[in-house]
């Protein structure tokens, strides 16, 4: 039985000519991944959502076929790079209808597709609000009209739509509308996962605030209960103010909020561009930029409880987030993932020149104090820095992207950094952000969405080509363009061997094969039971949880300090799937001139008819330092054991009154489980469950009843690979009458010992015999045989281990043989 915590080193070895993992992002910021260069798309209004999976669901309003009106295209991008092969090239089209669609918004559905709303002109005069249904295979779902479900034709204009999930495949969408005359109102309905309007909302949907003048820009997140918290701007009292209001899964405004919205902020001036982020427990955080000094906009944030009141812990009005000279606007927010958030914004206190900066506030109404006043600088390059978009990292900080002009106004770039829950910039990362994309011509308005492991995926406008098109680009943890992880291309099964034993083939990291390599070494992981890590556990063995997502630049989630992989010690990371609970197998030096290597790893379990375990693998390159490192997704496979036990050898038997005894020489397998006895009536028969005898895990057996029977014996290992048949028929049975064999227990072998170890006894009659092991001190430790057994040599195999399984310590043991009133006893030695 192998150990679950040994760290078995083996030999690895190049792959050669090994195939670069298909379809990698590239890792040069003027090339990116093309999403959409259809002729005339003119790609506008680009939504972003994830995938779950580390990639982003994208769309946007495209008008290569409509003369210069728009449809809605949605495609997807994988976790490992490119578009995904199973959609349409240049995207799937959720909707054509006659004249034009324009403004979609974009949700997860939770299964790998999304759900899109949009503003549709197809009546003509007025626009609606549409909604249609893709799913993860690329295909809009069949069981939604086609082109799209009206979620509201009411008379009038419906503007400016936005969405949020209800939690079960379907979606919450909320919109400006002015079915009332002149001025807009807000206005929100539920949408099915089957493709329906909930009947249980009104027609048309639910009004959510109908007070005086305009209420418009609305915002919304998931209350998480199936409902909604929506947000606008609100002109009842001139200028703009900010209200909210909770809409229940019910279809109703929740009766403990004021009716028409709570009112979020009511400062002097206008508050505007708001945009917010749920605070995880049924509330929201709301941002925005606030007039409300008369010279200037600053950014503020307020927190909206799911009780129906703002938070008594914050300022009235809101908290100042920057209150710095110049212009702070289009605040862009994410969570911190404990209530709280970091708002990103375009910062003009720099002569008018823009510049991105971000904040922490937390969920107790406080500016964190980590962070500077007025804001972390992120980038104060030269030139304009603008229209930031903001993702969390999956540890309480943000990766911020935005367009750059610091290379020309004639060629806006796309550029990202990371800040940490600290207010730290990350030094891995290049002074002023990383280069997202400097190809030719503008790349603007980027969507930021999580890669799920530190980084992110970035969406933007292109005009590389003189054209509008949509192109992306994946920056990954600590700056680093394209897809840094090694990538596992096979688990396979050694053939011809014992088992418990994959050839793992991974795909170098392009840090490896650079011309300036980075990469300097790999650490191999292997997936431990569950039963195992029970196990370790008990035994005081360290389990250091970490999650599947990438935490802070300073975290070390593999415990990489100096000797921690000579340690026993597990690490857990936590999938939407479940915990998975590793250990550390082997390191291998990367060797920059090859584009593959391989190990011969040992597995936790081989396969077997009746059972099937999987191994999982996961290989993280490392920089030279070990301060920076990329992990490749988790890939498993099966070990089988391809080799049957050699043939018994030496089957004899004899007949005796009313029996035939049978006797064979031992196998000598590690894996060896039993024999298989089978009888039949000529020599041809063929072995079956049905003329089974016995499954006797010694060397002897007595078939008792009539004789002159035909005996094919096999033996059986640990994975129920069967070995040919050893022949005995009734003309090579002795017939013994009066014949006496000695009783006898032979010497141990191999002796001394450090694994398993033969023992064979032989009894004169058929009798009880109790064979078994005991310690210098005269306790028995295992029973190795025990019951009645026929006449004849028996053999069986011990383990060097005591009745509960564990291994036995070096030293001096006794082999005690009782039967018919005698006792006869060997010496062993067990080495380390």
């Amino acid at each position: 039985m192998r150990s679950h915590l040994a760290w078995t080193l083996l030999a690895a070895s190049l792959l050669l000519g090994s195939t670069p993992a298909l379809a990698a992002w590239p890792h040069n910021a003027g090339i990116n991944t093309p999403v959409v260069t259809a002729t005339n798309n003119n790609a506008q209004a680009v939504s972003v959502t994830s995938d779950g999976a580390g990639g982003t669901i994208v769309t946007w309003s495209d008008q290569r076929g409509t003369g210069g009106l728009g449809d809605i295209y949605v495609h997807h991008l994988t976790a490992s790079g490119g578009v995904d092969a199973a959609w349409p090239v240049n995207g799937r089209g959720v909707c054509t209808a006659a004249n034009y669609q324009v403004t979609p918004v974009i949700v997860s559905d939770g299964s790998g597709g999304a759900i899109i709303a949009w503003v549709d002109y197809r009546p003509g005069a007025t626009s609606d609000i549409y909604a249609h249904h893709v799913l993860a295979s690329g295909v809009v779902d069949p069981a939604w009209p086609v082109d799209g479900r009206a979620v509201c034709a009411a008379t009038g204009d419906q503007l400016r739509a936005q969405i949020a999930s209800d939690g079960a495949g379907g979606a919450i969408v909320a919109w400006d509308d002015q079915r009332s005359g002149g001025f807009l109102d807000t206005y929100a309905h539920h949408v099915l996962s089957t493709g329906a309007v909930d009947p249980a909302w009104p027609v048309n949907g639910l009004a959510v605030c109908t007070a005086a003048n305009d209420q418009n820009f609305v915002a919304l997140v998931s209350d998480g209960a199936g409902g909604a918290v929506v947000s606008w701007m609100d002109a009842r009292t001139s200028p703009f103010d900010i209200y909210a209001q909770h809409v229940r899964a019910g279809g109703t405004a929740d009766p403990n909020w004021t009716a028409n919205g709570i009112a979020v902020c009511t400062a002097a001036n206008i508050q505007q561009q708001l945009a917010m982020v749920s605070d995880g427990s049924g509330g929201a955080v709301v941002t925005w930029a606030d007039f409300r000094t008369g010279g200037n906009n600053d950014i503020y944030a307020q927190h909206v409880l799911a009780g129906g009141t703002v938070d008594f812990g914050w300022p009235a009005d809101g908290r100042a987030l920057c209150t710095a000279a110049g212009n702070q606007t289009v605040p862009a927010i994410v969570s911190d993932g404990a209530g709280g958030a970091i708002v990103a914004w375009d910062d003009r206190r720099n002569a008018g020149i823009g510049d991105i900066y971000a904040q922490h506030v937390l969920a107790a109404g406080a500016v964190d104090g980590a962070w500077p006043v007025d804001g972390r600088a992120v980038c104060s390059a030269s030139a304009d820095q603008t229209v930031p978009s903001v993702a969390s990292d999956g540890s309480g900080g943000a990766v911020i992207a935005w367009a750059d002009q610091r290379n020309g106004s004639s060629n806006i770039d796309v550029f990202a950094a990371h800040v940490s829950g600290a207010g730290a910039l990350d030094t891995a990362w290049p002074a002023n952000g990383a280069a997202v994309s400097t190809a030719t011509g503008n790349q603007q308005v980027p969507a930021i969405v999580s890669d799920a492991a530190g980084g992110g995926i970035v969406t933007f406008v292109d005009m590389r080509a003189g054209l509008f098109a949509l192109y992306a680009q994946r920056v990954a943890r600590y700056g680093v363009l394209g897809t840094p992880e090694p990538v596992i291309a096979s688990v396979k099964d050694v053939p011809g061997d014992q088992g418990g034993r994959v050839k793992l083939s991974w795909d170098a990291s392009w840090l490896d094969t650079d011309p300036s390599p980075v990469v300097d070494h790999y650490w191999i992981f292997r997936s431990v039971p569950p039963a195992a890590v029970a196990a370790a556990i008990r035994n005081g063995v360290a389990v250091r949880l970490v999650s599947a997502a990438v935490r802070a630049v300073s975290e070390d989630p593999l415990g990489a300090t100096s000797g921690w992989h000579v340690t026993p010690s597990l690490f857990a990371t936590q999938y939407a799937t479940g915990t998975v609970y590793w250990e550390y197998l082997a390191s291998q030096n990367a060797l920059h001139i090859v584009s593959g290597y391989s190990y011969l790893a040992t597995t936790t379990g081989d396969s077997t008819g009746a059972y099937n375990p999987s191994t999982q693998f996961m290989v993280v390159a490392w920089n030279a330092g070990g301060t920076q490192y990329w992990s490749s997704p988790a890939a498993g496979g099966y070990s089988v054991d391809n080799l049957p036990p050699f043939t018994p050898s030496m089957l004899i038997g004899n007949f005796q009154p009313n029996a035939t005894h049978l006797h064979w020489q031992p196998n000598g397998e590690a894996d060896f489980a039993n024999y298989r006895l089978y009888r039949g009536t000529s020599p041809g028969f063929t072995p079956s469950p049905g003329n089974l005898v016995s499954s006797p895990p010694d060397t002897g057996y007595a078939d008792a009843g009539a004789i002159g029977f035909y005996y094919k014996l096999s033996a059986v290992d640990a994975h129920g690979n069967e070995s040919g048949f050893a022949l005995l028929t009734p003309a090579s049975t002795a017939e013994v009458s009066g014949a006496t064999l000695a009783l006898a227990l032979a010497a141990p072998a191999p002796n001394p010992a450090s694994g398993s170890v033969m023992l064979r006894i032989t009894l004169p009659t058929t009798d009880r015999a109790d064979l078994a092991i005991h310690d210098v001190s005269g306790r028995r430790v295992r029973t190795v045989l025990t019951g009645v057994h026929g006449p004849g040599e028996h053999a069986v195999r011990w383990d060097g281990r005591d009745d509960a399984g564990h291994a036995l310590a070096p030293g001096l043991y006794f082999v005690r043989l009782e039967t018919a009133g005698r006792v006869l006893t060997q010496r062993i030695a067990r080495l380390e």
